[in-house]
């Protein structure tokens, strides 16, 4: 159990945001004390499997009334009849992927699940206001991004199944101190990216993917923005003036 000594509210301000967090139906909490820690938990849960007061309700319970096949639905269909899943791995990790066009999928989700981590790191890292809002809004950009890549994997052969996001932490696994090498690491990122698209547009079978056509056209005014922000030796790159307009965005617009 943890103890009240272990929170710290003073790291408050460097919490998410729920204003700049939370899309849709997904929230975002503050923790400060124990108590909080705890609210969250409990809304977290029912967030994701239902209130734990009406099982019908919940999660658990509707895919029980499936599987019974309740509410005139037909039950569940044995193991004989229907696979519900498809085979994909265990653990999956690119370079074990020995066909040469998923392996390429594969590698580019590992360099987006680099951007997108790198992008949440940094909103935690600096004090910024407006370059937090704006790194959040590329969070998200590598989040549906990373979607995409989901469905495409799990269509793409590897072994005697279909592949998987490998979700490779990156390294380095966390940004330097210093400001402008952090923006170097989401350039360096941004460069692998470019050179992994190209590589891929290259093979007829992905040549016309508007997936990577639109990561490439983003991608390589991005990292314009980026390096021209940082050349300087002394300046500080803003996500708001420099990146945001590569996808199309503007401060008024998120």
């Amino acid at each position: 159990m943890c103890p009240t000594t272990r929170f710290d509210a003073q790291t408050l301000n460097r919490q998410a945001n729920p204003g700049r967090w939370q899309r849709g139906s997904n929230r975002v909490h503050q923790i400060t004390d124990r108590s909080t820690a705890l609210d969250a938990i409990r809304d977290v849960a029912e967030q994701g499997e239902g209130p734990t007061s009406d099982l019908s309700r919940s999660h658990f319970g509707r895919l029980l009334d499936i599987y019974r096949g309740l509410d005139g639905v037909a039950p569940f269909p044995s193991a004989t009849e229907w696979v519900p899943a498809r085979a994909v791995p265990t653990d999956p990790k690119p370079d074990g992927i020995t066909e040469p066009r998923t392996r390429r999928w594969a590698q580019l989700a590992d360099i987006r699940y680099g951007l997108l981590l790198g992008s949440i790191e940094h909103y935690l890292l600096t004090s910024d206001e407006q370059d937090r809002s704006d790194l959040a809004n590329w969070a998200f950009s590598e989040m549906f991004a990373l979607a995409s890549f989901a469905r495409m994997l799990t269509t793409l052969p590897q072994g005697r199944g279909v592949a998987a996001l490998p979700f490779t932490l990156p390294t380095p696994q966390h940004l330097p101190d210093d400001e402008i090498a952090r923006w170097g690491i989401h350039a360096a990122r941004t460069r692998a990216a470019i050179t992994k698209v190209q590589e891929m547009l290259a093979d007829a079978a992905d040549a016309n993917d508007p997936i990577l056509t639109s990561l490439l056209d983003s991608d390589t005014d991005r990292l314009q923005r980026i390096t021209a922000g940082t050349s300087t030796p002394g300046t500080t790159t803003s996500f708001a003036r420099d990146i945001l307009p590569s996808f199309g965005l503007s401060t008024s617009s998120t």
